[in-house]
């Protein structure tokens, strides 16, 4: 799981096969692993984790679900 953009390149330039936090999360949902991805998001978010994901990404996740 990669979410620094630096370490994103440096996979990718390796050939590795890259998963951010969102799609491993969507991933263990439909495994069943966890219940809800958009919770463990917003579990995420509040204990500071990656504002970045922003709005709009938030928004994508509620209308998958």
């Amino acid at each position: 799981m990669i979410d620094d953009l630096k370490a994103l390149k440096v996979a990718e330039d390796l050939g590795l096969s890259v998963s951010g936090t969102i799609r491993v999360l969507l991933k263990a949902e439909r495994l069943g692993i966890i219940k809800s991805a958009l919770q463990k998001i917003y579990e995420l978010r509040e204990k500071g984790f990656h504002d970045k994901i922003g709005r709009h990404i938030m928004s994508a996740v509620k209308i998958i679900f």
